[in-house]
């Protein structure tokens, strides 16, 4: 089973924007929100430095990185 997390960050404006977006088109329940200064072992374990970014993880490995809100939503999408 996949899981679909979302690095984001509390100051960034994009993935303020992103998470709007998701509650609106009700596809929040859909992804798991990791934010950069609450989750720091998870983006330094994972050398996340852009957010807002899809993470698709697969048995513990990331298989897909999705960058820039539209695509995201589109990912997410594909995966319904």
């Amino acid at each position: 089973m996949q899981e679909l997390i979302i690095a984001s960050a509390t100051w960034c404006q994009p993935c303020k924007f992103l998470k709007t977006r998701l509650e609106q088109e009700d596809m929040l329940g859909d992804v798991i929100i990791k934010d950069a200064s609450v989750d720091f072992e998870f983006f330094k374990e994972r050398n996340i430095k852009s957010v807002p970014q899809l993470l698709i993880i697969a048995n513990g490995l990331v298989i897909e990185s999705v960058y820039g809100e539209e695509s995201i939503v589109e990912r997410i999408m594909a995966e319904r």
